[in-house]
């Protein structure tokens, strides 16, 4: 499989997935339903940090049909603790993902509210301690 789903902290309260190499639907569907049941489980809100840096090949060839973008919106909301997005910090953004994202947003503007970029993996783990501290006071006020 070319997704690849980790823990990127000890705390377990942030998803890490690698996307390398070719994967099917059914493929990214495990992924997003292993991580909507744990985040149910825990009833917690989680982050996730999408590592886009070895490239995104889109089964098919193509991700500009309503499947596709259906597909990317699961995706962008896959900290999903059953109430609300966590945190999604997407490392290595090409063009053509930004243009996905672009679409899904107009599709459904609530899809991108959570959703951060980042260059790095350094950055992006930055970015998403400060999300979680950031949502975590905002939930205990």
């Amino acid at each position: 499989m070319g997704i690849d789903l980790f823990w990127d902290n000890e705390e377990q309260t942030v998803f890490l997935v690698e996307f390398n190499g070719d994967w099917t639907w059914d493929d990214l569907n495990a992924v997003l339903k292993t991580t909507t049941r744990i985040s149910k489980e825990r009833g917690l809100l989680m982050g996730a940090i999408l590592d886009l840096r070895n490239g995104l090949r889109i089964p098919g060839g193509s991700i500009f049909n309503r499947e596709g973008i259906n597909q990317f919106k699961d995706l962008i909301a896959m900290s999903n603790s059953g109430q609300e997005n966590g945190p999604v910090v997407i490392v290595g953004m090409s063009g053509m993902i930004k243009t996905v994202f672009d679409a899904a947003v107009k599709i459904d503007r609530n899809a991108a509210q959570s959703v951060h970029f980042a260059s790095t993996m350094s950055q992006a783990r930055a970015l998403m301690q400060v999300q979680l501290n950031h949502n975590n006071s905002t939930a205990s006020a």
